[in-house]
């Protein structure tokens, strides 16, 4: 019984066996990425072990969406390592098979910009809570992401029927505009409440790495950063699969934010504290504090007004004298 076609599957029939060569650069890039993005795979799982660990009462949306991003994360994975397969492996002497598309590579997109659009969603839950121009602002960028998972569903349905990987990286780099202006408007948004929260605070005892996750990471900024630069990769090469490697990893770091952002949370079940509030009680403003904790918002510290009144009373009838109390009223 003969196993060679088995164990060899890409060696040609007949003839001698070709001389080894290098892969493409291409290929080394993507294999490069796909490493990176299983060690970013393995840090999602981490902190969502810790997140199950530190937040047992969360609330069911989260958790809902917390196992979804895992879940396409995961399949996310198996289809890049597919790719690496059916390129470095399968076809290893058949570089001819690049111009043609794998499956796993042509589902990759659609995949990555639902992952988009479930990780935005909960950095839209907390824009959301900052203010009523800033649900504008959300509405928008929602449509603006829900567009852009529209054309990745699209380049899947061309590369699937036509083959045509000019076309999908055309439609890709318009998706990749998209998800950049829709993420834009979400992180800006994002890092001016931080800061105007943060501004007469003394940050003197936070240290770089703490300012990193308060506004590269926990606004979703990072994301924005890489997906421009994929916009760019594509623009320059579209015909490349650098554009997709870097997507490779652009994908990984939706979860790690979204997790890193939830696992800094001020919960009293979990025993951690980010932000102090400065701010007085206010009993009115309790229901919408407790949701932007949940959130993980800082309270944005209102402009209070007062009013000089001024109390006259009777103190003394018998010598008829007055007192005057000044109460500054909020």
């Amino acid at each position: 019984m003969s196993t060679g076609s088995s164990l060899s599957p890409s060696l040609p029939p007949s003839g001698p066996a070709p001389s080894l060569f290098p892969p493409p650069t291409a290929l080394t890039v993507f294999l490069v990425a796909a490493f990176f993005g299983i060690l970013l795979y393995g840090s999602s799982l981490h902190q969502t072990y810790k997140y199950a660990r530190s937040f047992p009462k969360d609330l069911i949306s989260i958790k809902l969406l917390v196992l979804l991003v895992i879940l396409l994360e995961t399949f996310h994975a198996i289809l890049t390592v597919h790719s690496i397969y059916f390129y470095l492996i399968e076809n290893y002497f058949r570089p001819e098979s690049l111009l043609h598309g794998v499956w796993s590579l042509n589902v990759l997109s659609v995949i990555s910009g639902v992952i988009a659009l479930t990780s935005q969603l909960i950095l839209a839950r907390r824009v959301s809570l900052i203010g009523i121009p800033q649900r504008i602002i959300v509405i928008i960028a929602i449509i603006i992401l829900a567009a852009e998972t529209a054309l990745a569903s699209i380049g899947t349905v061309i590369a699937f029927v036509f083959d045509k990987r000019t076309v999908v990286a055309s439609i890709t780099v318009l998706g990749l505009i998209l998800a950049f202006v829709g993420e834009a408007m979400l992180s800006v948004t994002l890092v001016m409440a931080f800061r105007k929260v943060r501004a007469n605070r003394d940050g003197s005892q936070e240290s770089p790495l703490d300012k990193w996750q308060m506004y590269i990471i926990n606004t979703g900024a990072i994301t924005c950063f890489f997906n421009f630069l994929t916009f760019i990769l594509a623009a320059a090469a579209p015909n490349s699969l650098a554009y997709i490697a870097m997507t490779v990893i652009t994908t990984r770091l939706y979860a790690n934010c979204v997790l890193a952002m939830l696992n800094s949370r001020e919960i009293k079940l979990a025993g951690m504290e980010i932000f102090m509030d400065p701010r007085p009680l206010i009993l009115s403003n309790a229901p919408l504090d407790a949701e932007k904790e949940i959130w993980n918002l800082p309270n944005l510290e209102p402009e209070f007004e007062f009013v000089e009144a001024k109390m006259v009373t009777d103190t003394d009838r018998n010598r008829g004298s007055m007192a005057d109390k000044v109460v500054h009223i909020a």
